[in-house]
């Protein structure tokens, strides 16, 4: 059913993006009052404890270079509007650090073309939490007339499942 192929689509996009950005080291990762719990435990047993209060919510963590480090600073927001912002800055990190980076420069022009198409795409609106909203429109609000019973029209319908089916396909083309 076209609806919830939108949403698997939504959410695949979701968890690759939370894999790439933790591929260049950093997570976006909720604590909730059980881990906070268990983190709390953890720095009374290693006589650690921080000097500051630890709060449920999202957080984005970064392990520093010589990862013996690990920074978590708390995000405000929606959990999923948070990580596309989070996601927004990592990836346009990584695109401009390409041409400075080891490869020869026609293979990093080639790259870095196709990290600025990936940015033009999920930063389509002027944001990368446009794909939250759409995900929140349709899933909470039933928005865009898909849920049945649905107006769409048949020819419509069927161009919507064809796109929505091609989340499987080669991105790059």
């Amino acid at each position: 059913e076209l609806p919830w192929e939108l949403i698997k689509l939504y959410y695949s996009a979701f968890y690759a993006g939370q894999t790439i950005i933790r591929l260049l080291g950093e997570g976006c990762s909720f604590l909730d009052g059980r881990h906070i719990s268990r983190i709390d435990a953890f720095g009374k047993a290693t006589g650690k404890t921080p000097g500051f209060r630890v709060d449920a919510g999202l957080y984005r963590c970064a392990i520093d270079v010589s990862a013996t480090k690990l920074t978590c600073i708390r995000l405000p927001g929606g959990t999923h509007e948070s990580f596309w912002g989070v996601f927004g800055d990592r990836i346009q990190a990584a695109t401009e650090s390409i041409l400075r980076g080891p490869l020869v420069p026609t293979d990093a022009q080639a790259v870095f073309g196709q990290m600025e198409a990936c940015i033009r795409l999920v930063r389509r609106n002027g944001s990368y939490r446009w794909l939250s909203t759409l995900r929140n429109d349709l899933q909470y609000r039933h928005q865009h007339d898909v849920w049945f019973p649905s107006s769409i029209g048949k020819r419509d319908l069927g161009t919507l499942s064809r796109l929505a089916f091609q989340w499987k396909s080669d991105p790059m083309s």
